[in-house]
């Protein structure tokens, strides 16, 4: 079984309408959805069938949520999910088996994003490409605590380097997502600089 973790502020539709969760939970290979909600109204913890969304009242950001999500896990299969993409889950099937302690980062690739058409595979790389952390399978034993000052930025660069072990690309698996057109705002252009400051320090 897998565990999904998701930090969301539900913003996207998929997400508002519970389309994703509802696809998630009927999965036979979903053995639980951990949603940490970083919206700013707080709600008790909630557990209902699959889905366990833990809140705080406030937005802890999506490095820190990942951090949370994988310490409360119950399974050592990981899939760690942006709250807003959309593709057929039968990606899971898919990317399964090749969880395992001795891989890194199973992340989406660049095809996915621009699917044009071939047969699926998964495929060692040496270096991570764009939107590779909007979806990501690891191992739980592969997993290295992402440090607590970098909030949404390069969190998926410290899981592909801190691994120490070899990272991986699922190619030619259509995807598609909404985009929040959160990254222009100050504040965030602000926290940008500051990940990145902290991250070239620690890395």
């Amino acid at each position: 079984m897998i565990s999904v973790i998701i930090p969301t502020l539900w913003k996207p539709q998929i997400m508002k309408d519970g389309t994703l969760l509802s696809k998630l939970s009927n999965h036979n290979l979903v053995g639980e959805i951990i949603i940490i909600d970083n919206s700013l109204s707080y709600s008790s913890d909630e557990i209902d069938g699959k889905i366990r969304k833990i809140s705080y009242g406030e937005n802890i950001y999506v490095n820190p949520s990942w951090n949370i999500g994988v310490e409360l896990s119950n399974y050592e299969k990981l899939l760690i999910l942006n709250d807003d993409v959309e593709t057929n889950l039968d990606i899971i099937d898919l990317v399964y088996e090749h969880i395992t302690e001795d891989k890194g980062i199973i992340g989406a690739g660049v095809s996915c994003w621009q699917y044009k058409g071939g047969m699926p595979a998964i495929n060692y790389i040496p270096s991570r490409e764009a939107c590779y952390g909007c979806l990501m399978f690891i191992h739980k034993n592969s997993y290295t605590i992402i440090p607590e000052d970098i909030k949404i930025w390069h969190g998926d660069d410290w899981l592909f380097l801190k691994s120490g072990k070899a990272n991986y690309e699922i190619t030619n698996w259509k995807m598609w997502g909404e985009s929040e057109q959160t990254s222009g705002l100050p504040e965030f252009n602000e926290i940008k600089e500051n990940d990145t400051k902290i991250y070239n320090s620690l890395k």
